[in-house]
């Protein structure tokens, strides 16, 4: 058994100015962030000559985004987040003194996202 989990965040911070070398004026600023987590499950068995495998994976999506366009007059913030889950089995086997490999899979994912997640979007 091997059991996985991780965690990335990303940010984004861009600043324009009128006057970059002092930043003064501000014209345009947009701030970002990306994270997951993730958690994975993998189980491996051999039974007799086959060996097979299997497990599931879930992963929480968090998106977000404040823009502050001073020079087109707009500013709007989104956040979106979503989970990813999922689940995987493989069978496999060799034949004819280890010459021929035969595999089989079957994997299946979804998300909350395409039913309908939680978007949030502000525009002043």
């Amino acid at each position: 058994m091997t059991t996985a989990i991780s965690s990335n965040r990303l940010q984004n911070i861009f600043s324009r100015y009128k006057d970059n070398t002092q930043k003064s004026g501000l014209l345009f600023q947009n701030d970002s962030y990306e994270q997951e987590t993730k958690l994975r499950f993998q189980t491996l068995h051999y039974l007799t000559d086959w060996k097979i495998a299997g497990g599931f994976n879930v992963q929480q999506s968090d998106y977000g985004n404040n823009t502050n366009d001073l020079f087109e007059n707009t500013d709007y913030s989104t956040i979106i987040n979503f989970i990813k889950y999922g689940f995987f089995g493989k069978a496999e086997r060799t034949f004819a003194n280890n010459r021929l490999g035969v595999s089989f899979g079957l994997r299946a994912d979804t998300d909350t996202f395409s039913r309908g997640s939680s978007i949030h979007s502000q525009t002043a």
